[in-house]
């Protein structure tokens, strides 16, 4: 288990906890998944431009005069005009020299660069994680040997003490056993 403490919480978290906390939060790793997901959508877009392109668009115009007709100044049904069109296109690539297949095994190859990338980011973050993780549980090992070694020279402290008082200790070993708790 690790100890995190802060001004608000203590928290005990595990390896397991520690490393998908790291995953999630860490900015380099961050970086790198978004420009996979870059990668990834740039070669969909490359992949898009070999299928076939349909287009469409639909106009319908109405005008008229108010000037004309058989009763000038008044705008009436006989002075309008209508119009109304539709057009469809459907656009293929035939032949592009292979350019498009290369474009996509060139961002294909992109990708899985940065996916490698990702390992080597992920596995250096994970061994650094490792190290803070190990020296932390050597530190929480010696605070607890610390602690130990501290009560210990406080019983003997008192154990010489009560010696001293009854006369069966010299000087010596009592200001010693002070000392030693003081250290």
């Amino acid at each position: 288990m690790i100890f995190f403490c802060s001004n608000l919480f203590a928290e005990t978290l595990s390896w397991q906890e520690c490393l998908t906390l790291t995953k999630k939060n860490n900015k380099e790793l961050a970086i790198a998944r978004e420009k996979i997901n870059e990668l990834t959508i740039q070669k969909n877009i490359t992949a898009a431009s070999a299928e076939p392109q349909v287009n469409s668009s639909i106009s319908v115009r109405e005008s008229g005069s108010a000037e004309s007709g058989t009763r000038p100044g008044m705008f009436d049904s006989e002075n309008r005009n209508n119009s109304q069109s539709l057009s469809l296109s459907a656009k293929k690539l035939i032949y592009d020299g292979d350019q498009t297949k290369k474009s996509l095994e060139l961002a294909e190859e992109k990708t899985q660069q940065q996916k490698y990338n990702y390992a080597i980011n992920e596995a250096n973050v994970r061994l650094t994680l490792r190290q803070y993780f190990c020296e932390l549980l050597r530190s929480q090992e010696l605070l607890e040997l610390n602690k130990k070694i501290a009560e210990r020279r406080a019983q003997q402290l008192e154990l010489v003490t009560l010696r001293y008082n009854a006369g069966l200790e010299h000087k010596g070993s009592y200001l010693t056993a002070k000392a030693n708790l003081n250290q």
